[in-house]
Formats: structure tokens, C-alpha cells, sequence
């Protein structure tokens, strides 16, 4: 620490006397009382895959950082702006706390981004570190039994000519060991494959390719650990302004806030967007923003979003023929409409809803009921709902998706596109599995024609 201070202090003095107004400090951001994510080293290596017009993972999330940064410094000097000229006001109130949420959820994007790259690269690490430590047992074990057989092989020279029982012995013992080390060599010819190596001497460049991933994992926690600091300092901060806004009326400033919060959030997606480019992530997104109004203690719109999901889910339409055998159902004969026939099912025993008319009822009684309930003398009791009351709750439902769709149009374009997009990646994984699958196999069949 004493050299690091030493140096500090002689590289100001340059500075001061060159005419710069920069300083360098020792001190790490959490001792300074800085709440902003630290870079990490950058190293010789990752500078001149920069130069050479390559990207580097380091150098990438350092850029990524400095605009994290940038934009947390003008989201605070906006927080204490507001602060500073208000309290009194509902309107200035809500923005001052949705101005705070925007910063947090933007930390907590952050924190979920490097502990996301962070696990995928260890479970890299875990494939890689297996694979190499079993190429490395088995270049051991073909070393011992190498030794066994030229050992095997001297004893049986040396023997005499009338040695039947031993040189019998010694020679099947050759063939066991020459089997077994057959078997090692046709292993590590897959595991070479698999790490697009011809020779076993080149694993020396996957020792270094896994050192230098295990490096990169622990700086993508070390930032992680440090965006968590830095969202705990601002959820703090956030509490603070709650206390501050106690005196104004809730339902005034929830709804005030409610007409910033599309707006804000909209501004927030386009922020990381524009830093993160292509690692942009719409399902950490959603994933973030869920996170900042549980921690926040805030109610959240899933219940209106699934309702997209299942939207998108329909479109999957089952073979009609088969729906048809499986939704048969007799014309009801008071000739009434049943909107909802062979779509609801009881909550307790998970049957169909049969919908219950007849001429005698008027249209506010029908109504539908558990087809397994049978006055009293079955196990699942008497469950049912109106044919007016469910067709309100509908529109009700219908009304509140159609208001999310209206307050972000851009944001619901975005998630019904990002459902079809994961159709399609899913389909794009599951060929790439067997592509892979095939490429081991044809390896396997490769290894054993040749030792034929």
C-alpha cells in the first residue's frame, strides 16, 4: 500500500507541475465514498487486440462501464436537482421517485449483465476444466501403460524358448494392455476434436485459453459485486425520498408517477440499448425491471403482460380435428349464447366448467359449473360463476392489456416480436444440439474406422 501511495504522490507532482488539472488516487472507489462501478485492468494483451482492430472482453466491458457511469452521474445530479427544489409538490415528488428508480433499475440491469456473462463463463470453465483434466489423466495413464508394455515386451525377449506358461501369460497380458491403451486413444481423439486440436502437445493453448477465462470470470463478479453496492446506496437514497413524500396524498402521487413510468422506462431501455448494443438483453430487461419494483415494494404489471403470452401462445393452433373430439359438446337447448364453452376449468379438481341454461332462466342466471360436482355427493364441492360476471371480468381484462399496450406501444411491439423470436431461437439451438451430436458421432465413427 505504502508504494502505491509513493507513487500517487510523485505522479501529482508531475502532474501539478506539467500544468494538468488531473490527479491520480490510490484509494479504491468504495474507500473515496464513490458509489460509481470500477474498470478492471485491462492488461498489455487486451490493448493490442484493440490495435488490431479486434475486440477485446476486457476492453469491451470498460467501455460498457464508462457509459454505465456516465449515465448514474447524470441521473444523481438530476435526483439532487429535484430534491433540492422541492418536497412540496406531487408532481415533483413522482419524478424525483421515478427519476431514482430509473437509476437503480439501470444498476440492476447492470448487476444481472456481468452475473449472467459471469455464470455463463463458468459454466464454460466447468466444460472446458473437465474435459482438459480428463485429457491430461489420460495422457498419464497411456504413459504408464507405454512403460508397462516395453517392460512386458523386454521380460518376454529375455525369456528362454521353453518359458510356454510365462511367455503365454506375458502375451496376453500385451494384448490386455494394448486393447486398454487403444481405448485411451480413441478418447482423447474425441476430446481433441472437441477442442479443435490435432495433437495432444497443442493443449497447452487450451491451458491458457482456460486461465485467461477464469481471469475475466472474476473481474465480471468483481464489477457485479460493486453495481450491487452502488444499486444498495441508491435504493437507500430512493427510501429517503418515500420518507420525504409521507405527507402528500398516495393515490395522487401513484398516479402521478404511473404517467412518468412508461416514459422513464422507455428512456432506460434505449440508454442500455445504445451502451450495450448487440449484448442488449430484452429478457433482462423485464427480468431487471420485475427485480427493482420487488425490492421497492411496488406492484408490478406482470398479470397484464402474461396476458400477451397467452396471446402469442394461441396463435399455436392445435389440429382441429382432434380439438373438436376433445371440445365436443352438446347445443344448449335454450339456444343462448356460451361464449365460454370448454375453456374454463375448476381451480379445485381441474375439470371443465359445464355451462348450466334452460328456458325457465332468465339471462342473468346462467352460469357455468364443475362438471364433477353432483349435488353434494362428489368430492370436489359446488364451483361456479355467472355468465355476467365472467363476461365483465373479460372486459375488464381486455381493457387493462389494451391500456399497457396504449401507455408503450414500442415496448409491446418489442415483447410480442420477442416471443416470436424465441420460437425461433429455441428451434435454432435444438438443430445446432444435433449438429453437434452428429459431429461427435462422425468423430467416434472416424476413430474406429481407422482401427479397422
Amino acid at each position: 500500500m505504502a508504494w502505491r501511495t509513493a507513487w500517487a504522490d510523485v505522479s501529482n507532482r508531475y502532474l501539478e507541475r506539467a500544468g494538468h488539472e488531473e490527479r491520480i488516487n490510490h484509494r479504491s472507489n468504495a474507500v473515496r465514498g464513490l458509489d460509481e462501478i470500477p474498470t478492471i485492468h485491462e492488461g498489455p494483451v487486451a490493448r493490442q487486440m484493440e490495435a488490431m482492430e479486434l475486440v477485446s472482453d476486457r476492453c469491451e466491458i470498460n467501455r460498457q462501464t464508462r457509459e454505465q457511469n456516465k449515465l448514474i452521474r447524470a441521473i444523481r445530479a438530476e435526483i439532487t436537482k429535484l430534491t433540492n427544489a422541492i418536497m412540496t409538490s406531487v408532481t415533483a415528488l413522482a419524478k424525483a421517485l421515478e427519476t431514482a428508480r430509473k437509476g437503480i433499475l439501470l444498476l440492476r440491469y447492470s448487476w444481472l449483465y456481468y452475473t449472467g456473462a459471469a455464470k455463463k463463463l463458468d459454466e464454460r470453465i466447468q466444460e472446458i476444466q473437465s474435459d482438459y483434466e480428463r485429457s491430461l489423466e489420460i495422457r498419464k495413464l497411456l504413459r504408464e501403460k507405454s512403460k508397462h508394455k516395453k517392460a512386458l515386451t523386454a521380460e518376454l525377449k529375455a525369456l528362454s524358448p521353453t518359458s510356454f506358461l510365462r511367455r503365454g501369460e506375458i502375451k496376453c497380458e500385451l494384448a490386455a494392455v494394448t486393447e486398454d491403451m487403444e481405448e485411451l486413444k480413441s478418447e482423447m481423439s474425441v476430446l481433441l476434436a472437441g477442442f479443435d486440436k490435432a495433437d495432444p502437445e497443442h493443449m497447452k493453448e487450451v491451458k491458457q485459453r482456460f486461465d485467461a477465462m477464469t481471469a475475466n470470470k472474476a473481474g465480471l463478479e468483481r464489477v457485479a459485486a460493486n453495481a450491487a453496492a452502488s444499486m444498495d446506496a441508491e435504493i437507500v437514497k430512493y427510501s429517503e425520498l418515500q420518507e420525504q413524500a409521507e405527507t402528500v396524498d398516495t393515490d395522487e402521487l401513484l398516479t402521478a408517477r404511473m404517467e412518468l413510468r412508461g416514459g422513464m422506462t422507455v428512456e432506460v431501455r434505449e440508454k442500455i440499448k445504445n451502451t450495450c448494443g448487440r449484448n442488449y438483453d430484452y429478457d433482462r430487461f423485464r427480468q431487471a425491471d420485475r427485480d427493482v419494483s420487488a425490492l421497492l415494494g411496488e406492484p408490478h404489471p406482470d398479470e397484464q403482460r402474461s396476458v400477451i403470452r397467452k396471446l402469442h401462445r394461441a396463435q399455436e393452433q392445435p389440429d382441429p380435428e382432434k380439438q373438436n373430439r376433445k371440445n365436443k359438446r352438446r347445443s344448449a337447448k335454450a339456444e343462448r349464447q356460451r361464449l365460454f364453452s370448454g375453456l374454463l376449468y375448476c381451480a379445485d379438481c381441474g375439470s371443465k366448467l359445464n355451462f348450466a341454461t334452460c328456458k325457465s332462466f332468465e339471462g342473468k342466471q346462467d352460469h357455468y359449473v364443475c362438471s364433477k360436482y353432483k349435488n353434494g355427493r362428489s368430492d370436489c364441492p359446488a364451483h361456479y360463476i355467472r355468465k355476467d360476471v365472467l363476461r365483465e371480468l373479460m372486459l375488464e381484462r381486455i381493457q387493462a392489456v389494451n391500456a399497457y399496450i396504449r401507455s408503450d406501444m414500442d415496448g409491446f411491439q418489442e415483447e410480442w416480436l420477442h416471443y416470436r423470436r424465441t420460437d425461433q431461437e429455441r428451434d435454432i439451438r435444438e438443430d445446432q444440439k444435433r449438429v453437434e451430436q452428429a459431429k461427435k458421432r462422425l468423430a467416434n465413427l472416424d476413430v474406429v474406422m481407422s482401427r479397422l
